[in-house]
């Protein structure tokens, strides 16, 4: 009984692949009907699935959501929880599928704010807002000194992501490779933990 919702699921995926395909090489003035030929699916396969061209791109801005909160859920040393975080928010940044994504957002933010809106909402400002109740739990738990948590947030935030965002955003610099991305989140961690007093 399971075949059917398989095989749905895996034409919503190819949807999905080809219109990111299809949007990435030529913007959202591409065609349903190009990403239908690109998908192997009927035209009106997309419209049952998506609705509209403007919800297959909500549908691939979904994909940009990923669960942060779990590295919030560790006891272990704060130090270790920073760097996970860290380590997995630059392997982020600089994925391409990532920053083309971003780019193609970006472009459509005027004609739907909503979905910018939106996006902005699930990204920066959920990521701020899970670091912000950690940090407030070491604070609970003695392990940071009072501070205002959110700003503390920003402050992590900004140290780790730097210039790399709007470099690659803008296609201006290459990802660094995984050695130097490391010693940047470690350099990153040791900063904030002495500048905001971490205990461990």
């Amino acid at each position: 009984m399971a075949e059917p919702t398989d095989r749905s699921a895996g034409k919503t995926e190819a949807i999905l692949e080809a219109a990111k395909r299809v949007f990435l090489k030529d913007g959202f003035a591409s065609s349903v009907d190009r990403i239908a030929a690109e998908a192997g699916v009927a035209k009106q396969t997309i419209y049952s699935r998506f609705g509209s061209k403007e919800g297959l791109l909500r549908a691939m801005a979904d994909r940009l959501k990923w669960p942060i909160g779990a590295f919030f859920q560790s006891d272990g040393p704060a130090g270790d929880v920073l760097t996970a975080v860290g380590e997995a928010t630059l392997e982020r940044i600089v994925s391409t599928d990532m920053a083309c994504l971003s780019r193609l957002l970006i472009a459509q933010a005027t004609e739907f704010p909503d979905l910018a809106r939106l996006n902005y909402e699930m990204g920066p400002l959920r990521t701020r807002g899970l670091l912000a109740d950690y940090l407030d739990r070491l604070v609970r738990e003695g392990r940071m000194p009072p501070a205002d948590t959110t700003e503390a947030a920003d402050v992590f935030l900004s140290l780790l992501q730097g210039l790399y965002r709007h470099g690659l955003l803008l296609g201006a610099i290459e990802p660094p490779d995984p050695a130097v991305r490391t010693a940047h989140v470690a350099r990153t961690v040791e900063r904030f933990r002495r500048l905001y007093d971490l205990k461990d």
